[in-house]
């Protein structure tokens, strides 16, 4: 026979559940402070702090959103301190339909002139260095008579980069020289996988850019631009943050594994798109490791798509002393590297009539 409840058994199971939910808190705050001990943070929001130097708000300030791309440059001049204090100030001016600029003298368009253009991401764009610094720029100074573009945005990838292209090369017969900067990592962005979503540097809270992916038959199906609401409390919690991402990383991880095809697929488009435009495409190798370039040599080789591998310039790109002070972009000595390599694909070319 049980023993009946004795008076004090309701205050013993409410101490038991006190207990509990004072143990599971203080297993939060412990948990909470040993994240941020070892780097783990609270997602932070952009910021518009005029005192900020930051990439957060540079990345802002230069970017507007867009229905088609995401985001793309935002027209304005800008300048802001360098990012070190042995860093110039850096000057950014985009022209009204998001390139930015090459030279007084390259815009408005002139149609009876060949061009140039260069899409990409960052680096294309050069991100983190002045106007004159670019590739794009430096190109322009040694072909007076062309018409260069740089429409370069960063963050773009390679869908992006086809996108902008059919925004904005021209329908006129004039011969054109399209040079795509390609990184490594643009083969992530193409598909929007878990590694691009966790470190997404999109402008915009929840926003995510376009991406590709093959539908039943093995063809590419574009995605636009979509938006995500973060988890709750993920700006004020490092430890939601950190369940955010792995969630990311596990619901999105499939997708790695076409992005070889969707590239190869996207690249044929692009390819198709100069052709009928009177360009040839050509694919720079800005910041590509020895593994990657073993794997793009015979991927463009097969499909018959031209390229440069700027092997100076990929020498060099991955060391410090190249790279722009307090940023981590390259400076302007690896810019005019990459113009060296591109001039030289068009003056090696120039017996086809490339210009």
């Amino acid at each position: 026979m049980s023993e009946a409840p004795t008076p004090e058994s309701p205050k013993r199971l409410s101490l038991m559940i006190i207990m509990i939910i004072l143990s599971l808190f203080l297993a939060l705050v412990l948990g909470e402070i040993g994240l941020r001990a070892v780097g783990f943070k609270p997602w932070a929001p952009w910021s518009l702090m005029e005192t900020s130097v930051d990439n957060r708000h540079v990345a802002a300030m230069l970017a507007e959103k867009d229905a088609v791309h995401g985001w793309q440059n935002s027209p304005g001049s800008y300048t802001y301190p360098g990012y070190s204090p042995e860093v110039a100030e850096i000057v950014v001016n985009i022209n009204d339909d998001g390139g930015r600029v090459t030279g007084i003298a390259k815009t408005p368009l002139n149609d009876t002139q060949d061009s140039i253009f260069f899409v990409g991401g960052s680096i294309t764009m050069g991100y983190a260095i002045s106007d004159d610094e670019t590739m794009a720029w430096k190109v322009a100074a040694r072909y007076p008579d062309s018409n260069v573009f740089n429409y370069g945005v960063p963050g773009y990838g390679t869908l992006q980069a086809l996108q902008t292209l059919e925004e904005h090369l021209p329908k006129d017969q004039t011969k054109k020289i399209i040079f795509y900067g390609l990184l490594e990592h643009h083969l992530n962005r193409n598909v929007l996988d878990a590694t691009w979503i966790t470190n997404f540097i999109g402008p915009g809270k929840g926003s995510l850019p376009p991406y590709a992916e093959l539908d039943e038959a093995g063809n590419i199906v574009r995605k636009p631009p979509s938006t995500r609401m973060p988890w709750p409390l993920k700006d004020k919690l490092a430890m939601v943050q950190l369940a955010e991402r792995s969630y990311i990383e596990t619901a999105f991880k499939n997708r790695s594994k076409d992005k070889q095809e969707v590239f190869r697929q996207l690249m044929l488009e692009m390819v198709e798109l100069g052709k009928a435009n009177n360009a040839e495409v050509v694919v720079l190798f800005l910041k590509i490791t020895d593994k990657g370039r073993e794997y793009f040599r015979p991927l463009l080789d097969d499909e018959n798509i031209s390229y440069a591998e700027c092997t100076e310039a990929g020498n060099l790109v991955f060391q410090d002393e190249y790279r722009v002070t307090g940023e981590g972009h390259p400076n302007g000595e690896i810019n005019t590297l990459f113009a060296d390599c591109a001039s030289e694909y068009i003056e090696q070319e120039s017996s086809k009539g490339i210009l």
